[in-house]
């Protein structure tokens, strides 16, 4: 489970910079057609997210029911900031597309 909580918030974050990601590879001169295929993913941006939260709470409460190894924590903690980092991206969005709109 607390794979999965890794692996949710890794594609939470990947989720959320759907949007941002592009304008800064853009800004390193890394544009191209591919930039579309990321349209798709925006709409499912808060879903993914809010499913990548319940599968961590779920994780973080069936380890700290029994007794878990430290890595089984580790993975935890880490798919936490990930997703909580993807709530960040995904709330001030406009904001940091609109700073990095600036440098173009």
């Amino acid at each position: 489970m607390a794979r999965f909580g890794f692996l949710g918030g890794i594609a939470s974050l990947a989720t959320a910079a759907c949007c941002v990601l592009p304008i800064t590879f853009m800004l390193l001169g890394a544009g191209g057609a591919w930039v579309a295929v990321l349209a798709s993913a925006a709409a499912l941006s808060p879903y993914v997210i809010a499913i990548s939260a319940v599968v961590l709470a779920t994780a973080w409460f069936l380890s700290l029911r029994g007794s878990a190894p430290r890595r089984t924590y580790a993975l935890l903690g880490g798919g936490s900031l990930l997703t909580a980092l993807a709530w960040i991206v995904l709330l001030n969005e406009e904001a940091m597309n609109d700073y990095l709109i600036q440098w173009m």
